[in-house]
This record gives structure tokens, sequence and C-alpha cells, in this order.
């Protein structure tokens, strides 16, 4: 069983390499007077691709190509700045396979603080234990963050040369419901999430308002099958 858990874990990692070098390697161009960045080949989920939210009009196309029909989730990804959070997450994995340096409660701290960090651009909700007269409570805390309206477009492209509208909205607030949770690389937002049956997909994904305040953080727009929500 440990050898088997060995071998998940190995693959994972592999995975997610090969996934992030793919990304790196994607061809695009991009159009000055539209802000448009248009990726040249269709694309397989899961991907993530740099996405510029701080300028109003800023828009990615791409052609999204499911081979499995399934729930799958559109997200915004707000990373982390301090490398350690993802050297973290692979030590917690490994942990019960090879020795390991731990980090410092010291250490351990300042690397959440960039995990507070980014949870506080991109709001949430959290909640803290407190005790009044004795008696302990628990309080809930809705952090707002910064507004970040994002249209997005998806429209199912049929066999016959037809296509068909399964989503075109506007995410224009952010509430704790969708907030999915830190991973080893980022913080998530969910903008949508639906069912896609087996076909081709034209995806738009467009900036509504200037987010100024996020200058200083990177953030990718991610497609991967839906999850379940912390």
């Amino acid at each position: 069983m440990k050898k088997y858990s060995f071998i998940k874990v190995f693959l994972a990692l592999v995975l997610l390499t090969t996934n992030a070098c793919a990304m790196k390697n994607l061809k695009s161009t991009y159009d000055e007077k539209t802000q448009t960045t248009k990726y040249e080949k269709a694309l397989k989920p899961p991907i993530s691709i740099p996405f510029d939210i701080t300028k109003q009009g800023n828009k990615i196309e791409l052609e999204l190509k499911i081979k499995e029909s399934n729930s799958y989730s559109f997200e915004l990804e707000f990373h982390y700045d301090d490398p350690r959070r993802s050297k973290y997450w692979i030590v917690e994995l490994v942990k019960h396979y090879l020795p390991q340096k731990k980090y410092s409660d010291e250490e351990w701290n300042e690397i959440m603080k960039d995990e507070r960090r980014v949870r506080g651009l991109m709001g949430y909700s959290d909640s803290k234990i407190v005790i009044e007269k004795g008696v302990k409570k628990i309080i809930d805390i809705d952090y707002p963050g910064i507004p970040t309206p994002i249209h997005l477009t998806i429209i199912k492209l049929e066999d016959d040369g037809s296509s068909k509208i399964v989503f075109d909205g506007v995410r224009d607030k952010w509430e704790g419901q969708n907030f999915v949770g830190c991973g080893p690389l980022s913080c998530n937002k969910e903008l949508e999430r639906t069912r896609l049956e087996k076909a081709n997909y034209k995806i738009s994904v467009q900036v509504i308002k200037d987010s100024p305040e996020l200058a200083n953080t990177k953030i990718h727009f991610a497609i991967g099958r839906g999850r379940i929500k912390y």
C-alpha cells in the first residue's frame, strides 16, 4: 500500500511539472488594438495561462477541446510570491517516504504571510475563535478583497458548423462561496462551473474594470475539472 501511494505521489508531481512546461510553450498572438491574446491551437484542460486583470479591456480568447464529458471549473489563480509555499506542498507529499527538513515556526509564519496577503486581495470568508467572559465563540469574518469583474463566455462549437452559448455572464461580486481553496502555487476563485460535453468550445474572458491594486500579483486564468469547494 505504501509503495502504491508513493507511485501516486510521484505521478502527481510528474503531471504537475509536465503541465507547467506545456503551458510555457503555448503559442499566442496579441492584438494591441483590441487588447486580446489569442492562442493558436485548441487547448485541453487542465490549463493555466497568464491573465493581466489589472487593466480594463484585457481579453483572452481560446478554443477548448473537451475529450471527456464532465463538470469543469473556470477559475482565477492568485499566485504566491514566496517560492517556499510550493516547496512546502511537495515536502508534505513526500514526507512519509523521504527524509525532510521541516520549516521552523518562524519560517512557516513568514511563508503563510504571503498566502494571507493573496487571500486578502481576492476576498474570502474565514472564522476565528474568541473567548468572551470565559465563553468560547466562533466569529465569521468576511474579507471583501479587490473587485475584479470578469466577463466569461463559453460557446459550444457544433459539428454542423453552428454554435450554442453555454454561459455568458459577468462575475462582479466575490463572495465566500466562490473561494475554492489554496494549493501549492495559488489560491483560486471560481468564475463558473458547468458541465461540458465532449466537443470543442470557444472561450472568451475579459476584464471589465481596472484593478491596479493587483499589479504586483501574478494571476492566471485556469480551466480544469470541477472541484469540491473548501
